[in-house]
C-alpha cells in the first residue's frame, strides 16, 4: 500500500503527513510495537552516557501505539532522575514533574498519562536530555509530532546545549515543513538506526 510513499512525502503539507504516518503507526501489531521500542531502547543504552543526568522522558500513549518508553525508563531511574510530562491545554504550557516506575497513573481529559501525584517539579534549564515522541522526522531533525506546540514552547526555554532526542518507529523522511518557531531534534532514534543532526544555529 505504501511503495510509492517516498516518492509522495515531499509533496504533502503536514497535516497529510500527519495523517499518513498515523495509519501506518495504527497498523503496528503488539508484538512489532514490542519488538521495535526494545530495539530502539537498547540502541539508546548503547549511544549516550547519561548516568547521573536529569532527563525528560514521555508516558506512552498505548491506545496512539507510540513507542514504549518503560524500558527506558526502568532502565535510567536507578542512576538519574526522571521527570515526565504534564501537559496543561488551557495554558498550552508543559510542566514536569519526577516519577517513578511504579507510580500511580490517570489519563487525564485527551488521553495523557500522568502521575497521580505531582509534587515533585523541574525547571526547564535541569535538562540534560528530553526524550521527544513524534511521528517522523526528516533529514534535517525536523519533527513531525502532534500539532499541539508543547514541546516547541517547552524546548525553547530549555539550555542550547539540550540533547532533543526523538523516538519514531520509522526512519526520516526527506523533508518535513517547519517554521521558525519549531525546533530541530539532535538526535533521532528508530528501531533500526540512531542520527545525530548539525545543530542549528
Amino acid at each position: 500500500m505504501y511503495q510509492n510513499t517516498r516518492s509522495l512525502e515531499s509533496n504533502l503539507t503536514k497535516d497529510n503527513l500527519r495523517q499518513l504516518f498515523v495509519q501506518k503507526r495504527n497498523e503496528l501489531s503488539e508484538h512489532e510495537i514490542k519488538v521495535q521500542s526494545e530495539a530502539l531502547s537498547k540502541l539508546i543504552f548503547n549511544h549516550f552516557a547519561l548516568k547521573g543526568k536529569v532527563l525528560s522522558c514521555f508516558l506512552t500513549m498505548a491506545h496512539k501505539k507510540e513507542i514504549d518508553t518503560s524500558l527506558l525508563i526502568s532502565f535510567f531511574q536507578a542512576a538519574n532522575k526522571i521527570y515526565v510530562p504534564v501537559s496543561n491545554f488551557q495554558s498550552g504550557e508543559m510542566t514536569h514533574c519526577r516519577y517513578v516506575i511504579g507510580d500511580e497513573i490517570q489519563t487525564n481529559a485527551f488521553g495523557i498519562p500522568e502521575p497521580v501525584i505531582q509534587n515533585e517539579t523541574s525547571d526547564p534549564v535541569d535538562f540534560y536530555a528530553v526524550f521527544i515522541p513524534l511521528l517522523v522526522s526528516d533529514k534535517s531533525g525536523n519533527r513531525l509530532g502532534y500539532g499541539k506546540g508543547f514541546y516547541d514552547r517547552f524546548l525553547a526555554q530549555c539550555p542550547p546545549s539540550l540533547l532533543k532526542i526523538g523516538l519514531s518507529f520509522f526512519e526520516p523522511i526527506e523533508s518535513v515543513p517547519f517554521e521558525t518557531h519549531d525546533i530541530a531534534l539532535t538526535h533521532l532514534i528508530t528501531p533500526h538506526n540512531f542520527y545525530e543532526f548539525p545543530t542549528k544555529k
